[in-house]
């Protein structure tokens, strides 16, 4: 992703989202539990930042494996998601007050 903070700031800040991507070298699959849905799961929040229990974890891999349901879940703190928090904070400093990192899960 090669985008300047001006950039981003005239461009996206406040007015469209923005989205990157990466090449397959720098996927960061090994920091989101090498790809392990239990475990991703497992370190994602509800709104109320509560924990999911073992058994609403059991049922959202039961509806992405049998029903091919896809999983999004917008507060994820495994390692590269606070890794991907962490760069943005240091990219926009005092800009990046509210941010968060989820994950969207799915067969496809």
């Amino acid at each position: 992703i090669q985008a300047t903070k001006a950039a981003f700031m005239r461009e996206h800040w406040n007015r469209a989202p923005f989205l990157g991507s990466l090449v397959d070298n720098e996927r960061l699959i090994d920091a989101f539990c090498e790809g392990d849905v239990h475990q991703i799961l497992n370190k994602c929040r509800k709104a109320d930042n509560g924990a999911y229990s073992a058994e609403e974890i059991s049922e959202m891999e039961a509806a992405l494996d049998a029903h091919g349901r896809t999983l999004n879940q917008p507060y994820c703190f495994c390692e590269g998601a606070c890794e991907l928090y962490n760069a943005a904070v240091d990219a926009f400093g005092d800009l990046s007050n509210d941010i968060e990192v989820g994950v969207y899960i799915s067969k496809a």
